[in-house]
């Protein structure tokens, strides 16, 4: 099961793939809406409990902002 830092359930894993960039999850959503990508990283992916068989995703990133940058200061991956 995938569910948000805040313990809200997400769906499951449909895959585990690397396309060359890194390892991506397969998001299947419970709800049989289309699925999502999310990066196995330790921002997006900061858990992993084996033996629960969660693993918690945080689909908010956040980002520094460059010094006299217009980059946005938070990302969310849909």
């Amino acid at each position: 099961m995938v569910s948000s830092p805040a313990g809200e359930p997400m769906g499951s894993v449909k895959s585990v793939n690397n396309f060359g960039a890194g390892d991506l999850l397969e998001i299947a959503p419970g709800d049989g809406s289309p699925t999502w990508w999310a990066p196995f990283t330790l921002e997006v992916v900061p858990e992993v409990r084996l033996a629960d068989g969660v693993i918690i995703v945080d689909r908010r990133l956040k980002w520094k902002p460059r010094k006299n940058s217009a980059v946005p200061t938070e990302v969310v991956l849909l």
